[in-house]
C-alpha cells in the first residue's frame, strides 16, 4: 500500500466525503440484512459511523436522526474512557451507558477498531435499540421509574470480542446477552466494512479532513 502526504484541497476532501459517507451506509444495508429484528431491517432504528483515533466522528450514515446527533459525543466519551487499553485488531467493544455519553439504555453501541497493514486508523461504529435490557416492564420505557437501573442493564465500555475471539464472560454474564446473541451480532457485522474497502484500492483513507490540514492518503 502506497501512502503519500498532501494537503488537502476541495476536490480531495469531497471525494473523501463521499467514499467515507459510501462506506456508513454500506455499513448499514449490512445490519438490516443481517438482523432478524424489524427494529432494524423495517424500523431502520440504528446508525453506522467511522470515527478517527481520537474519538472525532468523520462520517455517518443518515439513518436514525436521533442517534446521530448523540453520537459524537458519545464517541468521544467511549474513546477517551478506553484510552489506557491496549487496542488491538479484532476487538469489539460494547457500551449502553447513557451516564457515559449514550443515549437511553436499549440503545447498544459497538466500536471495532480499523486496522490496515497493522496500522490502527480509527473506529468502526454501529448503534442500535436491543427491544430488551430488562427493565421494570418490556422496552425499558417505564413511566414509574424513578433511577436509571428501572429502565434495564446498564454496560460500560466493555471488551464483547477481544481479537476477533467472543469474551464468554461477558456473553453469559446476563440472560439478556445470551437470548439476544443474534441481535448483537447483527450491529457488530457492519464493522468489516471500512476494512474490505481499503486494501481493495477503492477509499481514500484520510487522519483530517479539515481544509488545509495535511491529509494522508492511501491507496493501491
Amino acid at each position: 500500500m502506497a501512502q503519500a502526504e498532501k494537503e488537502m484541497d476541495v476536490v480531495t476532501m469531497n471525494i473523501i466525503e463521499s467514499t467515507l459517507l459510501s462506506i456508513c451506509r454500506e455499513m448499514g444495508i449490512t445490519l438490516m440484512k443481517t438482523s432478524y429484528s424489524t427494529i432494524f431491517n423495517e424500523s431502520l432504528d440504528f446508525t453506522c459511523a467511522i470515527a478517527d483515533t481520537e474519538g472525532e466522528m468523520i462520517a455517518v450514515a443518515d439513518y436514525c436522526p436521533a442517534q446521530i446527533g448523540g453520537m459524537p459525543l458519545l464517541i468521544k466519551s467511549c474513546v477517551r474512557e478506553m484510552a489506557g487499553d491496549q487496542i488491538e485488531e479484532g476487538d469489539v467493544i460494547m457500551h449502553n451507558d447513557p451516564y457515559r455519553g449514550g443515549l437511553h439504555t436499549p440503545e447498544h453501541t459497538f466500536f471495532t477498531p480499523i486496522f490496515v497493514d497493522g496500522e490502527f486508523l480509527g473506529y468502526a461504529v454501529s448503534i442500535g435499540h436491543v427491544a430488551e435490557t430488562g427493565g421494570m416492564v418490556p422496552g425499558g420505557f417505564c413511566s414509574e421509574a424513578t433511577e436509571i437501573f428501572h429502565e434495564g442493564l446498564r454496560v460500560p465500555p466493555v471488551r464483547i470480542k477481544r481479537r476477533g475471539v467472543d469474551v464468554d464472560a461477558v456473553w453469559n454474564s446476563h440472560s439478556l446477552m445470551y437470548g439476544r446473541r443474534a441481535t448483537i451480532t447483527a450491529i457488530i457485522a457492519p464493522s468489516s466494512a471500512p476494512v474490505n474497502w481499503v486494501p481493495g484500492g477503492s477509499a481514500i483513507w484520510c487522519e483530517n479532513t479539515a481544509p488545509g490540514r495535511t491529509a494522508r492518503t492511501a491507496a493501491i
